[in-house]
């Protein structure tokens, strides 16, 4: 997969490929952690309503435990966009393990388009970009007017 990046540096680029966010060992053994407990009620006890949401986008996933555990304990229709393949890779055959359906997409923050989600959520991605405003303007553009979003950055 050949994405031409925009935003995010290319050595944080490289640092992610090879040690790709949120990573479990294996696809295998992510996917049995997400079906022995619902561990994001735990790690994120204040957006319990964003699993009620229809939709969400989910910018930043990484092997996708967060989307993936969503998805299987919720069944919310999730876009979980990442710009590394390897993470991307991954977090689909999480999936295909779980029998979750995910469009999961290999994409960079500042191209991507897609229709405005009801909840957007964003952990640890605009630090790693070149215009931390502008990729905070570009999330803003991805979620329905008046709905909820949850945008965490490291500074």
């Amino acid at each position: 997969m050949n994405v031409q990046y925009t935003g995010a540096r290319n050595d944080v680029l490289e640092f992610y490929k090879r040690l790709p966010f949120n990573t479990m060992r294996s696809p295998e053994t992510m996917a049995e952690i997400i079906k022995q407990k619902n561990l994001v009620i735990d790690i994120y006890p204040n957006i319990e309503d964003f699993y009620e949401a229809d939709t969400l986008l989910e910018m930043g996933c990484g092997t996708g435990w967060l989307s993936n555990s969503i998805a299987y304990y919720y069944g919310t229709n999730i876009t979980a966009i990442d710009f590394n393949s390897v993470a991307v890779d991954s977090a689909k055959k999480c999936m295909e393990i779980l029998g979750t359906d995910l469009d999961f997409q290999c994409a960079d923050l500042f191209q991507y388009q897609c229709e405005p989600k009801d909840i957007v959520i964003s952990n640890g991605v605009l630090h790693h970009t070149s215009d931390v405003k502008g990729g905070g303007n570009t999330l803003c553009r991805f979620n329905k007017a008046r709905r909820k979003d949850f945008y965490r950055t490291i500074s």
